[in-house]
């Protein structure tokens, strides 16, 4: 069931919150862009799954998808105030199969606390032509499997089965 969902269309979307120091992973969008999520959890902690699909005007969605890919060179390590606790992320690339679109990337965000508390998130994202695909499954206190890579097939079959151009 989900917890959360959105549909935007004045252009400013945000694709995972606010990411201190890592200009990359900052919004993407602008005007003319459209979008919409949802959020699934299993509980107050999680983990969450995040879908979102954002449309793009002419020629965004191939600058949004090398600003993000961008983040696990440009962007190794940050810090983010996460229900005001700071959690140290570093960031890893990870495998993502190049047949889900014109371009794909994935990431891993490992985070460490203070407290001794593990926050990762599993972050796939695809561009299918002015659309980019954003999947993010996040836990708290464990690590996950890596849930996104084996959804975001399913994704992407979906969004080309239902919307014209994707």
């Amino acid at each position: 069931m989900p917890i959360a969902a959105a549909t935007n269309d004045n252009g400013a979307v945000t694709l995972g919150g606010n990411f201190p120091g890592c200009p990359s992973l900052d919004p993407v969008t602008g005007d003319g862009t459209t979008a919409a999520a949802v959020t699934y959890s299993k509980g107050a902690v999680g983990p969450y799954l995040t879908h979102a699909l954002v449309h793009f005007p002419t020629g965004g969605a191939a600058t949004a998808m090398d600003r993000l890919a961008a983040a696990v060179t440009t962007c190794k390590s940050f810090s983010q105030e996460l229900a005001g606790i700071t959690v140290r992320f570093t960031l890893a690339p990870t495998e993502v199969p190049t047949t889900l679109g014109q371009s794909a990337f994935g990431v891993r965000m490992t985070g460490d606390t203070d407290f001794g508390i593990a926050v990762t998130a599993d972050i796939v994202a695809v561009r299918r032509g002015e659309f980019v695909l954003w999947l993010n499954d996040m836990t708290v206190g464990t690590t996950p499997a890596g849930m996104v890579t084996t959804l975001a097939k399913a994704a992407a079959d979906r969004c080309a089965s239902r919307i014209k151009g994707c």
